[in-house]
């Protein structure tokens, strides 16, 4: 902090950060039948983005045919696979794949030589290049040399494994800035 004029007054720093960047595939959740039944509607069609809570399935069980049931996925992503009311005439057995969902978040960690952000608090977001498009990367944690991060994906992003282009040396900045071509 500055003081000026009586007033204080923290000055904009610039950090930047390079390491070796190393990012995990995202977890994918598949939701299997516990019992027998009928796919009455598919909510969604693989490609969609689903939010935590969405419903993604609506059902009846062989034990009781008259109420109908819901699928809710428990994460924020893309559905690769969701069972359809026209497959099989809509029924499915016990242990049945009914969806699998993808999460758009890829966790990752940045390894830099000496200690990651010595002497100042580590910022909530940094900003990095990866193949040539400018993304928001949250810092979830720094420990010594380690940062932990997390990438919100696009369907694009996740369709051309960004999440799985591990670099030898990438620049991470508190700045917003544009991408070099």
């Amino acid at each position: 902090m500055i003081e000026i004029n009586g007033l204080l007054i923290a000055p904009l720093m610039m950090t930047t950060l390079v390491g070796k960047l190393t990012f995990q595939a995202p977890t994918t959740e598949y939701y299997y039948a516990r019992e027998a039944g009928v796919v009455v509607e598919s909510v969604f069609e693989p490609g969609n983005t689903v939010q935590k809570g969405d419903v993604i399935l609506k059902y009846l069980t062989e034990l009781d045919k008259e109420t109908l049931k819901q699928l809710n996925v428990n994460q924020e992503g893309f559905v690769d696979y969701v069972r359809r009311a026209s497959e099989q005439g809509g029924s499915y057995n016990s242990g049945d794949i009914l969806a699998k969902v993808s999460s758009n978040t890829s966790m990752g960690i940045l390894l830099v030589e000496g200690v990651a952000f010595q002497g100042m608090s580590s910022p909530e977001q940094l900003w990095t290049c990866l193949n040539g498009v400018k993304k928001r990367v949250t810092v979830n944690g720094v420990h010594d040399n380690q940062v932990l991060l997390s990438v919100k994906l696009s369907e694009a992003d996740y369709s051309n494994k960004v999440w799985y282009q591990n670099e030898s040396q990438v620049t991470l900045s508190t700045n917003e800035r544009p991408c070099a071509q």
